[in-house]
């Protein structure tokens, strides 16, 4: 599964690799968040896109940072891109998303998905009653998590027992329901 993503469009052709977070040095460098599975496939899908597909962004290089001052930091990849060559140009380009374009990912294995294909799809419980639809797909470092509505629902096989992509839904089991009642009780108390 891939790590945290959220999307505007999540029927576009683009899908979302990556986040540039940061600069680095003042040759141009920015750090990036990768969504990739393996965060370093950033760099071997070519050319990037920005979220609106105008800006092209090609990599030069692609390393995972000599010393990382903060934990958090540890994930992050440092980039450089052609023709982005100080640190103000860098610092211009913070909070821009990487994406690709669809057709470059490679096809689903077994039971994987894609965010990308998850964002948007209606979650139902048991019955087929809506319980409002998919709007993030998060990864606190316990395993994936569907944002559906205001519920966060744990995805995995027990509480997501089916994911049909090419009718619109996912159905979410009763104890995934209750498990998120039983959150909202104990924050009341």
């Amino acid at each position: 599964m891939k790590k945290t993503q959220k999307t505007k469009n999540p029927n576009s052709t683009f899908v979302c690799l990556g986040e540039i977070v940061g600069v680095h040095g003042v040759r141009g460098g920015v750090h990036v968040r990768s969504f990739a599975s393996h965060a370093k496939d950033l760099g071997s899908y070519g050319i990037l896109y920005d979220e609106a597909g105008q800006r092209q962004f090609q990599l030069t290089h692609l390393s995972a940072p000599k010393k990382a001052s903060k934990k958090s930091e540890a994930a992050l990849l440092v980039a450089h891109f052609a023709g982005i060559d100080d640190r103000d140009m860098a610092q211009a380009l913070r909070g821009t998303r990487l994406y690709i374009e669809r057709s470059q990912l490679p096809p689903h294995q077994n039971k994987d998905f894609y965010h990308a294909d998850l964002i948007g799809l209606e979650g139902r419980d048991t019955a087929g009653h809506s319980l409002g639809q998919i709007m993030g797909v998060h990864n606190f470092g316990a395993g994936d998590i569907l944002e559906v509505g205001a519920q966060m629902i744990p995805f995995t096989t027990a509480h997501v027992p089916e994911v049909n992509i090419a009718a619109g839904f996912v159905i979410i089991s009763s104890e995934a329901l209750e498990l998120e009642t039983l959150e909202e009780e104990s924050k009341s108390e």
